[in-house]
């Protein structure tokens, strides 16, 4: 019973990461609401090396067109003067400044945002912020391209990524609607979103695999979760990816604030 009681903890936990990574809905919410419903430590645990590299190949499948046109692209920019590349350039520049914020604030305000999650009612507050944010720019997409956008925009989109270190805001849903407020259409909107997401998912990785101690008895649940995150990031971002494209953001709206509703309630 203790095996079964593991391998469902376990098998919980990759599911929340891979859709709280993805979908607008928090995932240090869920893994809060997770903790107090089952009683499950969601802190400070091995699994979260292996679940984070679970989602960064699931990123890289899905995006590797993006991802090798934006390497082809500067290559030949930057190297060739082939103005034809100019977009790819201009968006590896947008990324670059638009992580410097949340770098900043990730760095000397790791400590004090850390201290929030021991509050579950700031989580559930949070959370009912991330679904008001998410409901007043359902509709605010616009037609600019990422080669539109002057410094000041991606300076805001890097700013508005921070709120996502908030446990109870979403970091993509936070990049997003920054994303829509500046007017930049849908399409650059989303990946500029999940391309931010590659170098945060990599320090994390990087910062964590100090404390990863392999144990062979865990070979086999750590190779479940593994799978299951990865399968369950797939599905997650193809989902988004239809919602974002049919105006649908505001499902997440009352989504988020149902559940930062019930968290505050059972704060």
């Amino acid at each position: 019973m203790e095996k079964f009681i593991t391998l469902l903890k376990y098998i919980i936990l990759s599911i929340i990461q891979g859709v709280g990574e993805i979908l607008p809905i928090s995932s240090s919410g869920h893994l809060l609401l997770v903790s107090k419903l089952f009683k499950i430590e969601t802190r400070g645990m091995r699994l979260e090396l292996i679940l984070h590299l679970a989602s960064l190949l699931a990123l890289f499948i899905f995006y590797k067109k993006t991802i090798f046109k934006l390497v082809k692209g500067n290559y030949e920019y930057i190297f060739k003067r082939n103005k034809e590349y100019v977009k790819e350039y201009k968006f590896m520049i947008g990324m670059i400044i638009a992580l410097i914020p949340t770098c900043l604030v990730g760095y000397f305000l790791n400590d004090y945002l850390e201290y929030f999650i021991s509050y579950s009612i700031l989580v559930g507050f949070f959370l009912v912020l991330n679904g008001l944010n998410l409901y007043l720019v359902n509709n605010k997409s616009g037609n600019k391209n990422i080669e539109d956008l002057k410094i000041k925009s991606f300076v805001k989109i890097g700013m508005g990524q921070c709120l996502g270190l908030l446990p109870g805001f979403s970091r993509s849903g936070s990049c997003l609607s920054m994303c829509y407020r500046e007017k930049l259409n849908k399409e650059d909107s989303e990946k500029i979103t999940f391309m931010l997401l590659f170098p945060l998912v990599i320090g994390s990785i990087i910062l964590n695999i100090k404390d990863f101690n392999f144990i062979k008895e865990e070979v086999i649940l750590l190779s479940i979760s593994f799978i299951i995150t990865f399968m369950v990031t797939l599905f997650s971002l193809r989902m988004l990816n239809k919602i974002i494209n049919s105006n649908k953001l505001h499902y997440f709206s009352v989504y988020c604030l149902i559940i930062g509703i019930l968290v505050m309630f059972i704060a």
